[in-house]
């Protein structure tokens, strides 16, 4: 291979939480220097393109806490191109062109079009929107044929990623749930603290035992994930908890009137959110203030929450509750993946490999973004490289998210095969009826489920056109457009 022109990757970022990382501004500005040395060591100028290179674009995944520390995107992807020389070097012949970070819907209509990026990275809720459109390259042979196994990754991204049709994608990272206790707070009302092995009738007792509506001061037993509209988000966990599953195994089919489902739902909402005893997310709560006395977060949280609560109040990380069935927390499944219009696939794949199954590029990204690895061997390292950046993390617990990552504690947000939005659309509407008390969890699951595979079944039979057909109707169109433009002058003038 070394002898023969290869050509140059474009690779494109994540944007599902740019949105979040904006607001995430200022974590750890201390560490700075500590995190741009560790990221710079060692790092030449990225190579740069030559006559007869092969180029492969990738978006760089920038959707992190603590990318202002490194200062404009022009920066980070500098920074990229720097720890990307180092796969260049290994590929001779071979040149990755950084591309800026574009929304979700314009990479996939650039996808469709053909100039589309080789090479993403991206967050975890857009999975199912490219897997339905058909525009991602299948991984599977290429994962059998450099006999990468599966066991490399968590297996709640694993299980995220794998569809009926095979696996479309690598993990970029798993981003972990976990719970904040505010000591101070059960000190105070003199709750005892739960052990780390709590279960879900200890957190439901906790949260109960600090809820409080009293002289119209609201105080909150436990916040999770989620709102009005994230009904799936807030009834996975305690679903699985209970054995049960959103969704069948080919994600055709909701399954929330199930046994386990239902049980897992009755306790979320009959014994969890009785009044007073916990909320959904949405409101302005905060261990900070102390209306709060146990909080869910992600991993991607962490730091900006450190910033705000250093110790200012006594607060520690507890791992998720073990449920009848089994331990169970949210987590968000990341990922990278192959453009399906890619011109050069052997080349992207060797890029998406080295990103998402070597540890060079990986260990940049834990001392560059403090971001937590996708091969779950090198999570302990990401663990001491936290603690040795931010030393006050040291006995907080932050430990669990590398065991729920480890041990696939953590269950993805869940999506469908077809209609995967409207799904949605169709779950939030009964959420928000029983969250107002207009309906029983049993007849709620029971509609719910109802309406939602009465549009998988309906969908089911309206398979999505392969790619290639996707882009010669584009191109059909295009062609009657331009043959209607060029005829237009001419109807005009003859009228």
């Amino acid at each position: 291979m070394q002898g023969r022109s290869r050509p140059m990757l474009c690779v494109a970022g994540a944007g599902g939480a740019i949105g979040s990382a904006v607001k995430r501004r200022r974590v750890l500005g201390a560490a700075a220097g500590v995190i741009g040395g560790a990221v710079l060591a060692g790092c030449g100028t990225a190579v740069r393109p030559t006559a007869g290179s092969r180029v492969v674009t990738l978006v760089a995944a920038l959707d992190v806490p603590a990318t202002d520390l490194l200062g404009t995107p022009a920066g980070r992807t500098a920074l990229y191109e720097q720890v990307l020389r180092q796969f260049t070097s290994a590929h001779r012949g071979l040149a990755v062109r950084v591309v800026p970070y574009t929304p979700s819907g314009a990479k996939e209509t650039a996808i469709l079009a053909g100039t589309g990026p080789d090479v993403f990275g991206d967050a975890a809720p857009t999975y199912a929107t490219y897997v339905q459109q058909n525009l991602l390259l299948p991984l599977d042979v290429y994962l059998r044929r450099d006999n990468l196994p599966l066991s490399l990754w968590s297996p709640t991204v694993v299980k995220a990623l794998q569809t009926a049709h095979g696996v479309f994608a690598l993990s970029r990272g798993l981003d972990s749930y976990v719970f904040a206790l505010n000591l101070s707070l059960f000190d105070r009302l003199g709750v005892s603290y739960p052990g780390p092995d709590w279960t879900h009738v200890e957190m439901a007792a906790a949260a109960t035992r600090i809820a409080s509506n009293r002289g119209g001061s609201r105080r909150y037993g436990l916040q999770l994930q989620g709102g009005p509209a994230g009904f799936l988000d807030a009834l996975q966990t305690p679903i699985a908890g209970f054995g049960g599953s959103v969704t069948n195994s080919a994600r055709s089919r909701q399954t929330l009137s199930a046994p386990a489902s239902l049980q897992g739902a009755k306790w979320l909402v009959d014994t969890l959110l009785s009044p007073g005893a916990g909320i959904i997310g949405g409101l302005n709560v905060s261990l900070l203030h102390g209306n709060l006395g146990i909080q869910e977060m992600q991993q991607v949280d962490l730091l900006s929450l450190y910033q705000q609560w250093r110790s200012n109040f006594k607060w520690v990380l507890y791992p998720p509750p073990v449920y009848p069935a089994r331990r169970s927390g949210g987590a968000a499944a990341n990922y990278w993946a192959i453009s399906g219009s890619t011109r050069q696939p052997d080349a992207a794949w060797e890029l998406l490999s080295w990103l998402g199954a070597g540890s060079v590029f990986q260990r940049f990204y834990m001392k560059a973004f403090l971001m937590p690895p996708a091969l779950n061997r090198l999570m302990p390292e990401w663990q001491a490289t936290v603690e040795a950046v931010v030393p006050a993390l040291k006995g907080k617990g932050i430990g669990w998210f590398t065991q729920s990552t480890q041990h696939g504690w953590g269950v993805a947000e869940p999506w469908f095969a077809y209609a995967n939005t409207q799904v949605q659309q169709v779950d939030a509407a009964w959420w928000s009826k029983l969250l107002s008390h207009q309906v029983q969890v049993s007849a709620a699951m029971k509609g719910a489920d109802q309406q939602a595979n009465a549009l998988l079944a309906a969908q089911a039979g309206q398979p999505t056109p392969s790619l290639q057909g996707q882009r010669a109707a584009l191109r059909r169109a295009r062609q009657r457009l331009g043959v209607m433009f060029a005829a237009g002058p001419q109807v005009v003038s003859g009228g």
